[in-house]
């Protein structure tokens, strides 16, 4: 049955201070379009005290109301609404953010005492893809940063790099300061190499930080970052070619010859950008 749509005073609504959805995007512009042609789709609220309503979701069409100076809104009133109602609306119009998720997750096995496959049940999504997002409530702080600023939305690349952080933290912080567009071939590349080096032995151990930092390909920057170093004694250029775990493909600068050495043998010069 369709539940009834009526024009309701915007000064009789509150939001729910906890609700999922704590950031709002282009409410100026949402407000520009509801001034000139209305809100198209209903909110939906809940009674409360005193003649009041609650919403249960439409806080952005709320807010872009108040703001064109509407003085109602179009709402239906529904009291059987919950928080997992609440999350798996804005789930379904992709409307959370990564930490907006995690935070309602962490809350629901914490607080609530639910177990994940219950979570995963009402949200309609696999056991793993809640467990993946639980798992980021207790990332290392550089991995927070990338969630709390949404510099990074791709789960997968942030439950890697929270995996890769546990084994080598220096390099991984050094690859987020120095990465402008983290991507899973970036990765995919951190992986590789944070592994090849702990298959080289433990005299290698003191390969300093900034000749860890060569393996780190950056092809993701606009102008293509190449990477100046030394071996025995003569200069090279690192390629980008798949070499034995361990090793890396360096040419000459001289005589453009291809050769694959030892990573522990070389040495960074310098870094530089192609005009």
């Amino acid at each position: 049955m369709q539940k009834e749509i009526i024009d309701l005073d915007i000064n009789l609504i509150d939001e729910d201070p906890n609700q999922p959805r704590k950031t709002f995007d282009n409410i100026t512009e949402l407000s520009a379009s509801i001034k000139e042609r209305g809100v198209k789709s209903p909110i939906s609220v809940h009674p409360i005290e005193n003649g009041r309503y609650m919403i249960n979701h439409g806080a952005r069409r709320y807010r872009a109301s108040i703001l064109a100076g509407k003085a109602t809104i179009p709402a239906f009133i529904d009291d059987d609404y919950n928080l997992i109602d609440q999350v798996v609306e804005n789930i379904q119009r992709d409307e959370l953010t990564v930490r907006e998720i995690v935070d309602v997750i962490a809350m629901l096995y914490n607080k609530k005492r639910m177990k994940k496959k219950d979570i995963a049940e009402k949200f309609h999504k696999s056991p793993a893809w809640v467990s993946e997002r639980y798992a980021l409530s207790d990332a290392p702080e550089p991995i927070l940063n990338l969630i709390n600023t949404n510099r990074v939305t791709d789960v997968s690349v942030l439950a890697q790099l929270g995996r890769l952080y546990s084994k080598e933290p220096t390099i991984v912080e050094n690859f987020i300061k120095d990465t402008d567009d983290i991507k899973r071939t970036d990765i995919a590349d951190l992986t590789a190499f944070i592994e090849s080096k702990s298959e080289q032995s433990s005299s290698d151990s003191d390969i300093s930080e900034q000749e860890n930092i060569v393996s780190i390909k950056e092809q993701q920057k606009q102008k293509p970052v190449r990477f100046k170093v030394k071996y025995n004694g003569r200069l090279y250029e690192l390629r980008q070619r798949k070499a034995t775990a361990g090793n890396f493909w360096i040419r000459d600068i001289e005589t453009l010859m291809d050769k694959e050495v030892p990573g522990n043998e070389i040495q960074l010069i310098e870094t530089y950008q192609e005009d």
